[in-house]
């Protein structure tokens, strides 16, 4: 299947597939306390249309004009951040490399400077059998007097039927080598405590604990 890539003209259009594409997703219909919300996310979308530090991709399939997926990124002085579990696929479209070809639309405007600073060694895709099977994004920080220099693992991420491989952990490892290539000994990266998975698979990396945050309620 042939994949076109486009930004979407509107945000009636990008809203209704990304509805679409999230149908399935756990949180979307049925939220839990504090976990992701519908409407806070299509808040954040509809505010930051149009805005000029942000992309909002949809994939096309130039066969049937069929919208297969969606994908928005920020960026905020040479860091691209995408949107909260995007790329958005639904189920039916995922084993058609959708996903896949949101990311590297999103890799080659890095490439070519859209997007501000991004070196590209910062930026690597894992592929299995020619299919892109995850990816890592990390930056580095300006330097400052208050804080040792080092490196950031921004976005992680491992497609569902690929998990389990041993791709994350080689992910990490790429991200620590591009880190230390520009002289830096540190690297942080963050996740809730409450995601063991992604706490495990740091531990295994050689992360350590520094600080955590604690979100305390009180019913009035």
């Amino acid at each position: 299947m042939e994949i076109l890539i486009e930004e979407a003209d509107s945000i009636k259009e990008y809203l209704e597939h990304w509805t679409k594409a999230m149908a399935d997703v756990y949180w979307f219909t049925n939220p839990s306390l504090f976990d992701y919300v519908h409407e806070e996310i299509v808040e954040e979308i509809t505010r930051e249309f149009n805005q000029p530090n942000c992309m909002h991709l949809m994939a096309i399939s130039q066969d049937s004009n069929e919208i297969l997926g969606v994908l928005k990124v920020r960026t905020n002085e040479g860091i691209a951040t995408l949107g909260r579990w995007e790329p958005a696929v639904p189920a039916k479209h995922r084993e058609k490399n959708v996903g896949e070809a949101l990311l590297e639309k999103v890799l080659e405007a890095a490439k070519d400077g859209k997007m501000g600073f991004s070196p590209p060694e910062c930026w690597r895709v894992a592929k299995l059998k020619g299919n892109v099977a995850g990816f890592v994004i990390a930056f580095m920080p300006s330097k400052t007097k208050y804080q040792p220099a080092h490196g950031v693992i921004a976005e992680l991420g491992v497609f569902p039927e690929y998990r389990r491989m041993g791709i994350a952990q080689l992910l990490i490892t790429d991200a620590f080598k591009s880190i230390k290539r520009h002289g830096y000994r540190y690297a942080l990266v963050g996740t809730p405590k409450t995601n063991t998975p992604a706490l495990n698979l740091y531990t295994k990396q050689g992360f350590v604990p520094v600080f955590e945050n604690v979100f305390l309620q009180k019913i009035l």
